[in-house]
């Protein structure tokens, strides 16, 4: 019998249940496109390396090519010049993602921070409230900030 209902569900509302999730995939997409945007834009100046890094994260972590990728980042510039804040990013990805996928944003948004080779204070003091925004424990964002910094003075 549920599974019947179930059979009757999906037939009613599948394609509405499989829109639904592909508009929170590109909510999330968006999301972390735009918090890597503002972590570049963070020190005030428009680095290569950091944008280039931004698109070599987001084809890794969301199997896009080269347009999609292109698109996605246009959309989400647009979306942080029209923002006030950084909350309606955060909300996104705090409300989708797992501790664990959370710490892999975090190291995502140093990988573009060090891209230029340097810790800005501007970066590290934006890296300190998007781990607050997305509740991730302060010692956790310590030690996510240690292992970057040191991956990035391994990479000079």
């Amino acid at each position: 019998m549920l599974e019947s209902f179930k059979s009757l569900l999906e037939s009613l509302f599948g394609e509405t249940l499989r829109g639904t999730e592909e508009m929170r995939t590109h909510a999330l997409e968006v999301a972390t496109a735009a918090l890597m945007i503002e972590m570049a834009r963070a020190d005030f100046q428009s680095e290569g390396s950091e944008r280039s890094r931004i698109v070599e994260l987001l084809k890794g972590r969301f199997h896009l090519d080269d347009a999609d990728t292109r698109s996605l980042l246009e959309f989400a510039a647009e979306k942080t010049d029209a923002s006030a804040s950084l909350h309606e990013f955060t909300q996104v990805l705090h409300g989708r993602l797992r501790a664990g996928e959370k710490t892999r944003l975090m190291e995502m948004l140093w990988e573009v921070a060090l891209a230029d080779r340097r810790a800005d204070k501007h970066e590290e003091a934006l890296m300190r409230k998007i781990g607050d925004l997305l509740y991730v424990p302060r010692i956790e964002q310590a030690r996510i900030r240690a292992i970057a910094l040191e991956s990035g003075r391994a990479g000079e």
